[in-house]
């Protein structure tokens, strides 16, 4: 192992956490990881508002895929509903 065994899970009260389950099989480099924690330690709108506006050099693991395709999706949509109402 290169990293840490982590994914991104949703919690019942529909918050999405960092899931260190040992069981997972998605790995993250300690350098990404690390990042992510610390963003992710500030609330769940922080850590996905910058998976969604972050390129990665290396490949996600397929929960943090879906998560950030999921936030660029929503600030796409937030963005045009922005300047599309002004006109």
């Amino acid at each position: 192992m290169d990293g840490v065994l982590v994914e991104l899970s949703l919690s019942p009260e529909r918050h999405v956490y960092l899931n260190r389950d040992m069981q997972s099989s998605e790995e993250l480099s300690f350098r990404e990881f690390a990042k992510i924690e610390e963003l992710f330690a500030g609330g769940s709108a922080t850590g996905l508002l910058y998976l969604g506006l972050s390129d990665f050099k290396v490949p996600l693991p397929p929960s943090f895929l879906f998560w950030q395709t999921f936030s660029r999706e929503f600030i796409t949509r937030l963005l045009r509903g922005r300047f599309c109402s002004r006109g």
